[in-house]
């Protein structure tokens, strides 16, 4: 693509300052991808930063994060308008803005970025597109309290069965339990259990009314009926909870060991295996946290972590990434490309293996989850930071 800086240097200016035209933010993306004029493009970031106040770019330390985010926040304010209709030939819209998030963002981050790199590979090779997975979809697997098993899917909208006086319906992706008479069970209470494979989501409707999204490969088991006393259920991997208010019966939460207690609150629960630590994040009202003796009470924007030195509680958090999933996004603010991978791993349904020396960069981006895997892979390899090769349901990562 044949670009002069000066002309480059003005749909900069014009797409940071939100006000460049829809036909100039097509033609300042296309440049974008293209990734020839890469070195201009960190020049011209260094220009925004110097501008906003920062120190001349050699020998300085990285900047902040708070930082970073301020000058991201003016450069990609700007996103494509939904009504915008880009040429068949194109990369589909979203990948304009998020493709310009990914870049400035690891460059801002880690302003030694910005010098050449040498002997890059090329962005977007070849051997990207060797193998391509689909999204996910919304399907699920419910088993009854007899064992019988029963597959959901968003296509369907009937009733499913009946468990006790609960008519049990699926709706479009989201399976709620509805009473049609009242409960005469006095008996040990029957327990249905709802889980999602790998590349799927789901939402539950529970009979108190209380609302559950499970993420990829997660799990619930919860009882058909509640109690008079207490209302339990119990996860695997990860869960968005939205909690029908209930003075008389707290809300349990349980997970191995570990307990969140609530009356009515909003709340996401991160439990997969193969993180460091179980993550409970309070968007709305207040929990606690219970593991054996610790205990602790969180408020909104805090999130405790367990882990097996103990129990942490960060104040402040994001939660707009922490529950991007469920608004399906994929949200990277600060992430590695490990934590990155592993999320990718459970929507897509890939394998991954690493290359080469470690990846120690931060990532910012937000991504679909309604894109080919192609495409996510895309976005992140504009930063120039890592590159991929796939193949039959694997996705090898280098630098």
């Amino acid at each position: 693509m044949d670009t002069s800086f000066s002309r480059l240097r003005y749909l900069f200016r014009r797409y940071q300052s939100g006000e460049a035209t829809a036909a100039e933010r097509r033609e300042f993306m296309d440049i974008v991808r293209a990734g020839a004029h890469e070195k201009a493009l960190q020049q011209l970031i260094g220009e925004e930063i110097e501008s906003d106040g920062q120190p001349e770019l050699t020998n300085t330390p990285p900047l902040s994060e708070e930082g970073a985010e301020r000058i991201f926040s003016r450069i990609v304010r700007s996103v494509p308008l939904p009504a915008e209709k880009p040429p068949v030939r194109r990369i589909p819209a979203w990948i304009g803005w998020t493709a310009a998030a990914a870049f400035i963002l690891a460059a801002l981050v880690n302003l030694p970025y910005l010098k050449p790199r040498k002997h890059a590979p090329a962005i977007a090779a070849g051997p990207l597109e060797k193998y391509d997975a689909a999204p996910g979809k919304r399907a699920a697997v419910l088993t009854l309290a007899s064992g019988q098993q029963i597959a959901l899917d968003s296509a369907a909208s009937d009733t499913v069965g009946r468990q006790g006086n609960m008519a049990v319906i699926n709706l479009k992706g989201i399976l709620a339990y509805n009473a049609t008479t009242a409960s005469g069970n006095t008996g040990e209470p029957a327990y249905n259990t709802l889980t999602t494979n790998v590349g799927n989501q789901y939402q539950l409707v529970l009979p108190d009314g209380s609302r559950i999204w499970l993420n990829a490969a997660s799990s619930v088991r919860f009882p058909v009926n509640f109690s008079n006393r207490e209302r339990n259920v119990e996860i695997t991997g990860e869960a968005y909870f939205e909690i029908a208010p209930d003075t008389r019966r707290p809300f349990l939460v349980h997970y191995k060991d570990m307990t969140v207690q609530v009356l009515g609150t909003h709340f996401n629960v991160n439990a997969y295996a193969d993180e460091q630590a179980v993550a409970t994040t309070l968007l709305e009202g207040s929990v606690k946290v219970i593991r054996g003796r610790d205990h602790t009470l969180i408020t909104p924007g805090q999130q405790v972590q367990l882990c097996s030195k103990g129990m942490y509680v960060w104040d402040n958090v994001n939660t707009e990434e922490i529950v991007a999933w469920k608004e399906d996004q994929f949200y990277f603010r600060r992430a590695d490309i490990q934590g990155i991978m592993r999320q990718l791993s459970r929507w897509y349904n890939i394998k991954v293996d690493y290359e080469g020396q470690n990846i120690e960069e931060r990532f910012y981006a937000k991504i679909p989850r309604s894109v080919p895997l192609s495409e996510a892979l895309k976005a992140l390899s504009l930063t120039g930071k890592v590159h991929f090769r796939t193949g039959d349901k694997t996705v090898t990562v280098y630098p």
